[in-house]
């Protein structure tokens, strides 16, 4: 992987570090954290499940990351992805996702390759 090349984290690999994933937290860690980003699907999907008594450390650990938001780009490369791969039943949080990753040419951090695959495009940092 480039130097400071930017990666799109998957909500599962938050959810691994949240959860001290030793392989997970010790990939995290070497990498640069100024390249680290999360989709604002993540960031929510991490805060819906966050325990109740973990919830002001859990934003805390997500300031930790760039948010993209979602914008008109993510919305057209959305539809394209559900033109062409909706019949692989891609989740809409995952598809939003993989949008996000797409259109800013991003490789994606994830522990589920599956749930991307279908998407033309798509790239994956090495675990």
């Amino acid at each position: 992987m480039a130097k400071n090349q930017l990666i799109l984290c998957d909500t599962n690999i938050l959810i691994s570090v949240i959860r001290n994933d030793e392989g997970i937290v010790n990939r995290f860690i070497s990498l640069d954290w100024d390249s680290l980003f999360i989709s604002i699907v993540t960031y929510g999907e991490i805060l819906v499940g966050a325990r109740k008594g973990e919830l002001r450390r859990t934003k805390s650990f997500l300031k930790s990351f760039g948010i993209i938001e979602l914008d008109t780009h993510i919305s057209i490369k959305l539809r394209e992805i559900f033109n062409e791969a909706y019949y692989h039943k891609n989740l809409l949080a995952d598809a939003l996702i993989a949008s996000t990753a797409v259109t800013y040419d991003m490789p994606i951090w994830t522990t589920n390759k599956k749930d991307f695959r279908h998407v033309a495009g798509i790239r994956f940092i090495n675990p």
